[in-house]
């Protein structure tokens, strides 16, 4: 037992001698390890403490600012992105939206254009369609209606060209010789003065003749006003009226026989053929009638300063003379007299006049001269009639190149200035469609009265060419050249640009024209010279 608690003695020695040793390593290791490691740690903590986590603190304080003012700032970028961002796509949007605006505009821009197009081209094509309608029913029907009118005007033509002989050997048995009319006129034989208007003026006094207007109505045949000469006509008549001329109009002042193509002369044209009884005389005679008057009526209108000129500075001045053409016929009727009286108040539309001397006798016998013309002699006027129809119509038809009414200025002009106008006398051709024979009827004057100084000095129009022997010596006289008593006044209103008359102041009888020069003015030009070896009418 002794050795057991000897040995548990002895162990709780070593025990206690080892847990000395032990405190006291402890001990030492506290103190001289421990202690100074944990001072050692202690001072490195506070020097970390102090040194890095304080800094590292105010570093990461530092970092924390530069991270708050970069966030900051990320936050402005972001946001100014964000606002520009937002700021372009409003703008790119306001952008697609104004495009599409204008692409909507110009859409509706186009769509406005091309409705405006198709309204364009549909009226277009309604104005074109109604154009045709109206061309048709304007030109083409007329044109074939006209063409329709001279075929039957060609065919009547014919017939009077095959019975004109006929014609003119029963107005030879019926009525007088024109010169032995001219002879009656001339010495007053109270039968042919009887049968005839004629006007008795005294020769003492100055006259100035024109014949051959031939006023129309507004239309392509009016020939005085298209071609100038109403101008100069005008010009001419105040010329006169200041000087104390009387006026002679000497036939075919207006004209009554060219077709138009107005209803009333296409419905002439068809109904003159129609025999009876479909168109009875009574019925024709008015027809006829009612056609001139309003025809007339129309040449009043469209000529109706000429007719006021006249009438002021001549028939109110009883200075006013007209004798009767064949284009004028129908004031042969009384009915129609009654419209010219509205014109010319008393007017009388005489078949003859007479330039009287002192002792009664006639110095001078005026008349249209289509008396002694075959185609236009009182019977067989109706030949004259259907010729001026037929030549109407195909004027119309040619479009004005067909003409056989009227002279251009370049026909005439060249001849005028160069040798001047034609003045030998004519002979009747048929072929060449010369219906006057001046020849014959002078040779008829001369077997009347010899040539002697008896012989009245005849005036005539109707041919549309002037005539004057006064510049002819004597000693030029040959056969073919024996007329010393007749002048011709030409034409007014049938050559272009020109007026031809005659102006008497008894015993002269001078031819004279009236017409534009170089610079435009007009100015009157006598053609009373001569050329030697040849005939012509030259301007002095």
């Amino acid at each position: 037992m002794f050795i057991v608690d000897d040995v548990i003695d002895a162990g709780g020695d070593f025990v206690d001698a080892a847990l000395d040793l032990g405190n006291a390593a402890t001990d030492a290791i506290q103190d001289n390890l421990i202690d100074p490691v944990v001072e050692a740690a202690e001072d490195i903590g506070e020097w970390i403490d102090e040194e890095i986590i304080e800094r590292a603190g105010v570093a990461i304080a530092e970092f924390g600012d530069l991270l708050e003012e970069a966030a900051k700032k990320a936050q402005e970028g972001f946001m100014q992105f964000v606002e520009g961002a937002k700021n372009t796509f409003i703008d790119f949007a306001n952008a697609i939206e104004s495009a599409a605006h204008g692409f909507i505009e110009g859409a509706i821009a186009a769509w406005d254009w091309v409705t405006e197009q198709v309204m364009h081209a549909t009226e277009w094509l309604v104005n074109a369609a109604t154009k045709i309608v109206d061309m048709i029913i304007e030109k083409v029907i007329p044109y074939i209606l006209d063409v329709l009118e001279f075929a039957i005007a060609v065919v009547v033509f014919i017939a009077a060209l095959i019975l004109l002989p006929i014609c003119v050997f029963l107005n030879g048995l019926i009525n007088d010789d024109e010169a032995e009319v001219i002879k009656g006129i001339a010495e007053h034989d109270s039968r042919v003065m009887d049968e005839f208007n004629v006007e008795r003026r005294p020769s003492n006094q100055q006259y100035v003749v024109f014949s051959d207007v031939h006023m129309f109505v507004a239309h392509d045949l009016d020939f005085f006003n298209g071609n100038g000469n109403s101008q100069i006509y005008h010009h001419a008549l105040n010329h006169y009226a200041a000087a104390g001329y009387t006026l002679i109009e000497n036939g075919d002042v207006e004209d009554f026989w060219m077709r138009d193509n107005q209803a009333l002369g296409a419905i002439s044209t068809v109904s003159d053929q129609l025999p009876w009884p479909y168109y009875a005389d009574a019925f024709r005679e008015q027809a006829i009638r009612t056609q001139h008057q309003s025809h007339a009526f129309q040449m009043f209108l469209n000529n109706a300063n000429t007719y006021a000129l006249i009438r002021k500075e001549f028939h109110d001045k009883n200075r006013y003379v007209r004798t009767i053409g064949n284009h004028d016929d129908a004031w042969d009727d009384a009915a129609n007299m009654e419209i010219m009286d509205l014109i010319y108040p008393g007017i009388v539309v005489n078949d003859y006049c007479t330039l009287d001397g002192t002792n009664g006798e006639a110095n001078v016998v005026l008349a249209h001269g289509h008396q002694s013309d075959i185609f236009n002699m009182p019977m067989c006027a109706w030949a004259g009639k259907a010729a001026a129809n037929a030549a109407s119509r195909l004027y119309e038809l040619s479009f004005g190149e067909a003409n056989f009414f009227w002279r251009p200025k370049d026909e005439w002009e060249d001849e005028f200035e160069g040798n001047g106008f034609d003045n030998e006398l004519v002979e009747r051709n048929i072929i060449k469609f010369v219906s006057f024979d001046e020849v014959g009827l002078y040779k008829d004057l001369e077997d009347i009265y010899g040539n002697s100084s008896t012989q009245p000095f005849l005036i005539l129009s109707h041919t549309h060419n002037v005539r004057d022997e006064s510049g002819v010596p004597d000693w030029m006289y040959t056969n073919e050249w024996t007329w010393k008593h007749y002048a011709n006044t030409g034409t007014a209103g049938m050559w272009e640009q020109i007026v031809t008359g005659l102006e008497v102041n008894w015993p002269s009888v001078k031819a004279v024209a009236w017409l534009r020069n170089s610079n435009g003015a007009i100015a009157r030009r006598e053609l009373s010279s001569y050329q030697y070896g040849d005939y012509y009418l030259q301007p002095v």
